[in-house]
């Protein structure tokens, strides 16, 4: 009996982990679309197909919501940025490699990356919109170089 209630619990652990994650995937899409502030929880309910209560047996509020969302994109950058020893064999190839790295975390992500540009505007305004292709920013002629042919590839997904 022990051995059956141990089991069950494992199950419900994975499937609270499975309903979290679809969470956050809903709210990532509609922030990325909609942005921050136009999207409400019971937008997020709908998209996540939940109710009210399991929402916030998750999340405390909205901002609690986007700011995990935050921290996994941050993660996920994080995950692929290595260590580069100036002295060392070839360190502006191995930044290079860290900047390819990152920039396809970023377009393997677009729900988080757009929800990012979108309410991580800077102080100057640019602002980057990846879906149509503008990239309305002082340093276009950097950002072009550094995305390479990912932005082509990023733009047929979408098609």
């Amino acid at each position: 009996m022990r051995e059956s209630s141990s089991r069950r619990s494992v199950r419900a652990e994975a499937q609270r982990g499975i309903r979290r994650e679809e969470i956050l995937n809903a709210a990532a899409a509609l922030f990325g679309r909609r942005g921050y502030h136009a999207t409400t929880v019971a937008d997020v309910i709908d998209a996540a197909a939940i109710s009210r209560g399991t929402f916030y047996l998750y999340f405390d509020n909205k901002d609690t919501l986007f700011l995990e969302l935050i921290e996994q994109f941050i993660q996920r950058i994080m995950a692929v940025v290595r260590v580069v020893d100036p002295t060392g064999e070839d360190p502006t190839g191995k930044i290079y490699d860290n900047v390819r790295r990152v920039v396809d975390v970023v377009f393997d992500n677009r729900d988080l990356t757009v929800m990012v540009l979108r309410e991580g505007i800077g102080e100057r305004g640019s602002r980057i919109d990846i879906g149509d292709e503008r990239l309305d920013n002082p340093e276009k002629p950097v950002i072009r170089g550094l995305l390479g042919n990912r932005l082509q590839r990023f733009k047929k997904r979408d098609t």
